[in-house]
């Protein structure tokens, strides 16, 4: 199982590229977040292999609480090899897969970050 995992994740990042015509969302994310006051929870909805979680924990140090949350099951277990390297230096990340539906918590999160492009108008 986990030899199928990282052949699927080293497939998709192999094959991961960028739109030209769209603003890449890392940069239109941390110019608004890094506009804000200190936040201290996240919750991420589509994370995705987990490139976004990894950007914001280790740009971040404030963030004391982290809910990374997929649809996909497969997507859950590649955002955990892909971080792999700091989650044991994170004890407040956490992964969850859910849809937006069926999501419940009794937690208050600051921050919730959506998966998301931004189209470029022509």
């Amino acid at each position: 199982m986990l030899i199928s995992v990282l052949q699927s994740l080293l497939l998709y990042k192999k094959n991961f590229r960028y739109d030209k015509y769209k603003i890449i969302q890392e940069e239109f994310l941390l110019d608004h977040l890094d506009s804000l006051n200190k936040f201290h929870s996240v919750l991420e909805w589509g994370c995705g292999f987990g490139r976004i979680t990894k950007l914001m924990l280790t740009r971040y140090s404030e963030i004391q609480e982290y809910l990374a949350v997929d649809l996909s099951p497969h997507q859950i277990a590649n955002a955990k090899t892909y971080l792999d390297s700091i989650i044991f230096l994170h004890k407040e990340l956490e992964f969850q897969v859910s849809n937006i539906q069926s999501f419940k918590s009794e937690k208050k999160y600051f921050l919730c970050e959506v998966l998301m492009y931004i189209y470029l108008l022509k």
